[in-house]
């Protein structure tokens, strides 16, 4: 597979709903990059984790948090009238776990950058090379509490750490008890 914008576009159709075109830009892009520099010939190969979570799909992850988000976001704005940026919590949504494509490597071992920083301190820098604001970067940054300290400073960042983390439990749950999955 030729590692280009188009062919991010394919895996992740979710990016064309942000509706700022630079922010778009910037979200392709950073998935771009990131797929360049690493080994992975397919973006649809990449392990959500190496070792656990039942061979689940790094990009079947992504896009059911996105999913479980923006549902989260409409309905606290729909019952509580709380206002959501549904373009920035897209953009933090799609890139919350990016770095994983070169925290793994395709031979299923953790790569030297896994063993050397810490989950999203990479795309942390992504983004902000790729000029995206603190907040944003905060967003993605706090939907980990294993790998970050700092607490989430809005609506959308809390949401997406709990999209994550309700994601990431409920498929563990039904693989790991249950025994259920599709991966």
């Amino acid at each position: 597979m030729e590692k280009s914008v188009d062919a991010v576009r394919a895996v992740l159709p979710e990016i064309a709903d942000i509706s700022d075109p630079q922010l778009r830009a910037k979200v392709e892009n950073i998935w771009l990059q990131v797929w360049k520099e690493s080994e992975w010939d397919n973006l649809a190969d990449v392990p959500k984790n190496v070792g656990k979570d039942n061979g689940i799909k790094l990009l079947v992850h992504v896009r059911s948090v996105i999913r479980i988000s923006m549902a989260m976001a409409d309905s606290i704005a729909h019952f509580h009238g709380v206002k959501v940026d549904q373009d920035r919590l897209l953009a933090a949504t799609i890139l919350h776990d990016v770095d994983k494509v070169l925290l793994y490597a395709p031979n299923g071992s953790k790569s030297p950058m896994y063993k050397a920083l810490p989950h999203t301190l990479y795309t942390a820098h992504k983004m902000l090379e790729h000029g995206l604001d603190h907040e944003l970067v905060n967003m993605v940054i706090t939907h980990s509490e294993n790998h970050c300290t700092k607490a989430p400073m809005s609506v959308e960042a809390m949401i997406l750490k709990h999209g994550d983390h309700g994601e990431s439990e409920a498929v563990r749950m039904a693989v790991d008890v249950l025994g259920k999955v599709n991966a």
